[in-house]
């Protein structure tokens, strides 16, 4: 696809390229480019301005467009990854949800979420990462929407959500899995479909849920080990969805002696210019004719 590219790079982003329509493989190139290279950025005009040296438009349009290319951009990273898992005995799956920190009027999806700071304004999604032959890549980001901010009949928890990853992961991988969580995913909705994919899982629980052992019910905290255990919303969720891309492609294409993202993402940007990866877009719209 590109004579100046790495081929690990090119094989990868051919999948994703595959799911665009070709109007649309330039702006997804730009701003992957932008999320890769530009250290710090605060908005899209910066991207279409330092990469494509173009007005914010079109690139804006991109990111607020259908939920279908949303949902393929994710079902073709879930594919890629998926066909890297079943070669493996176990992988594992950890799902948290993470609250990006933001404040404005005019920002849908706001609310209120736990942080690792304490309450937090801002925008939240469950995400899940699988650990992969040794690499922790991004397999799934689903925004989460309070309650008050969404329309009428649209609300989906947060168990909602992780039920549907735990779904993608059990119809689409085909091994072991051991699922890691927190205390907020302990709950029946979700274990019970652990269970009967016959996966193991490890968890924090609350010390007031209520256990069946040996069919006979007891509180958690009865038990020794309890302990243990953008302003458019559709453009925010495209935004997650190019982030995670990303980070799957530097991971990929990064060898495997270089530890920490930081190395292999300082190697990305020094092997290739992102220049060759536009170039990408020409190749792409040349084969279509």
């Amino acid at each position: 696809m590109g004579k100046h590219l790495p081929k690990k790079i090119t094989s990868n982003l051919k999948y994703f390229l595959s799911a665009l329509a070709k109007p649309q493989i330039k702006h997804f190139l730009v701003y992957l480019i932008g999320l890769i290279w530009l250290i710090k950025f605060h908005s899209t005009r910066e991207i279409a301005s330092q990469v494509a040296k173009t007005l914010p438009d079109n690139l804006q349009r991109f990111l607020n467009g259908s939920v279908k290319k949303q949902k393929r951009l994710q079902e073709t990273s879930q594919k890629l990854l998926a066909r890297m898992a079943n070669k493996q005995p176990e992988v594992f799956a950890v799902i948290d949800d993470t609250t990006c920190a933001r404040e404005g009027k005019k920002i849908e999806g706001l609310g209120i979420h736990h942080s690792s700071d304490g309450l937090a304004t801002g925008q939240c999604a469950v995400t899940c990462v699988l650990k992969i032959a040794g690499e922790w890549l991004a397999w799934s980001v689903r925004g989460y929407r309070p309650k008050l901010s969404c329309p009428k009949g649209e609300f989906r928890s947060k168990i909602d959500l992780a039920k549907e990853i735990l779904q993608d992961i059990r119809q689409k991988i085909h091994t072991s899995v051991m699922v890691l969580m927190d205390s907020w995913y302990t709950c029946a909705p979700i274990l019970i479909p652990i269970i009967e994919a016959g996966w193991t899982f490890v968890a924090a629980i609350k010390c007031n849920r209520i256990l069946e052992i040996g069919g006979k019910k007891t509180v958690v905290r009865h038990l020794a080990f309890g302990h243990v255990f953008m302003r458019s919303w559709q453009g925010v969720q495209t935004h997650w969805t190019l982030v995670m891309i990303a980070y799957n492609l530097v991971i990929l294409s990064a060898p495997k002696h270089l530890k920490g993202f930081r190395q292999k993402i300082r190697h990305f940007r020094n092997t290739i210019t992102y220049q060759d990866l536009l170039r990408l877009s020409n190749v792409s719209a040349q084969r279509s004719k």
